[in-house]
C-alpha cells in the first residue's frame, strides 16, 4: 500500500533557479525547482507500463483523449522549457521540450541514478494503478 495516495505519475515544468510558486527538488541531476501545477497526472493517462531495458527503467505513457491535446498545447507553448516526470513522487526523468509532445511518450531513466530497488517499486505502483483489475 502506498503511503501517499497522490497521483502515481506527474508531468511538470521546471526551472533551474528558484522563484515564486516553485517547489525545490533534488535528484540525481541536481536541484531543480518545479512548478506547482501538474500538466498531467493519472486522470489524463489512459495506460502506463513500466519496463526495464539494459541499464534503464522506462515508462510508456498513453494519454486520454482529454490529456493528449492538453500536453500538445502546453508543450507547443513551452518549447525550450525543462520538464520533470515524477513517479510516486520520485523524480525519475528530466528533459527539455524540443517540440510538440504527442499522445504517447516513453520516458527513461538510468537505473544507476535511482536508489536501490526504486525501479521495481515504481513498476509495482504503475502496475497496480493501470494493469490490475479494479
Amino acid at each position: 500500500m502506498r503511503a501517499d495516495q497522490g497521483p502515481v505519475i506527474e508531468f511538470r515544468f521546471a526551472h533551474a533557479t528558484p522563484g515564486p510558486n516553485l517547489v525545490p527538488m533534488t535528484g540525481p541531476a541536481g536541484k531543480i525547482h518545479l512548478e506547482e501545477r501538474n500538466i498531467l497526472t493519472d486522470a489524463q493517462i489512459e495506460r502506463a507500463r513500466a519496463y526495464r531495458r539494459p541499464g534503464q527503467f522506462a515508462v510508456e505513457i498513453e494519454l486520454t483523449p482529454e490529456g493528449a491535446p492538453r500536453l500538445q498545447r502546453e508543450s507547443r507553448a513551452r518549447i525550450g522549457s525543462r520538464y520533470v516526470l515524477l513517479i510516486d513522487s520520485r523524480r525519475i526523468a528530466d528533459g527539455v521540450v524540443t517540440g510538440e509532445l504527442g499522445a504517447t511518450m516513453i520516458v527513461a531513466a538510468d537505473v544507476a541514478d535511482l536508489p536501490a530497488g526504486a525501479a521495481e517499486e515504481m513498476a509495482e505502483v504503475i502496475a497496480a494503478r493501470w494493469l490490475d483489475p479494479k
